[in-house]
């Protein structure tokens, strides 16, 4: 389903692989350019809270994957956040982007993306 470009950006920018073909990414936004430009929407968002292992009873969210890059942290799913969008929703996409992160500012919450191939 990824096209050679998207697989390129993800190598470059891919924080972390959390299932097949569900990445965090460094910058979110800048992601949503390359997959509306790569035949993929995004259909759903998911959040998670990077938190310490230590401190992850604190998390709102609950279990996920250890960091691969620091194994002190993990990725604790927050599954209430998480929203499913159409192939035209990439503005609502951005806005939610933006949205979450100031609710929730004393938490470190990152999005993940599910993608779907463009109709």
């Amino acid at each position: 389903m990824l096209d050679e470009a998207l697989k390129q950006y993800l190598q470059l920018h891919g924080v972390q692989e959390i299932g097949t073909e569900e990445f965090i990414v460094d910058d979110p936004l800048e992601y949503i350019n390359v997959i509306s430009n790569s035949g993929c929407y995004i259909c759903k968002i998911l959040w998670w809270e990077h938190i310490e292992i230590e401190r992850q009873k604190q998390a709102i969210g609950g279990g996920g994957p250890v960091d691969s890059h620091d194994k002190r942290f993990m990725y604790s799913e927050v599954y209430y956040l998480s929203r499913s969008f159409s192939e035209n929703d990439s503005e609502l996409c951005r806005a939610y982007l933006l949205e979450i992160p100031k609710k929730y500012q004393d938490h470190n919450l990152v999005p993940s993306f599910f993608l779907r191939t463009k109709r």
